[in-house]
């Protein structure tokens, strides 16, 4: 049976959430190369208020993520990553502004995702 959903945030091909019959869904799609894959995780009320609230937290969280999520699919990981991403969302959503500088830094190519932010108008410092 497929679960009806609702698009409560997001536009296009990016982070978006949903709600369906269960909670709120993040549903992010990343592509490498020829492969593509949706990733979904449940989250909660205030976590899809953090992303509706702030610019700056939605993008290092859909930059972060994609970079991170394409590296497994790339090793061919794509179980289990409901361990490694989920502090990420909390640590993005409800840090201070040196959590978001360290999840940054610690992400494959911070470089590139320094870059993004900036290419959107959005700075860390």
């Amino acid at each position: 049976m497929t679960k009806l959903r609702r698009k409560l945030f997001g536009r296009g091909w990016e982070l978006s959430v949903f709600e369906d019959d269960i909670g709120l869904v993040l549903s992010l799609p990343v592509d490498s190369g020829f492969l593509t894959h949706s990733f979904e995780f449940y989250i909660k009320k205030p976590d899809l208020d953090a992303l509706q609230g702030s610019q700056l937290r939605h993008k290092v969280l859909e930059f972060i993520l994609h970079e991170r999520l394409q590296c497994r699919m790339n090793e061919g990981a794509l179980r289990s990553v409901e361990e490694e991403i989920g502090p990420v969302i909390q640590a993005v959503l409800h840090g201070n502004i040196g959590q978001l500088i360290e999840a940054v830094s610690a992400s494959p190519n911070s470089e590139f995702i320094r870059d993004r932010l900036n290419g959107a108008g959005l700075t860390l410092d």
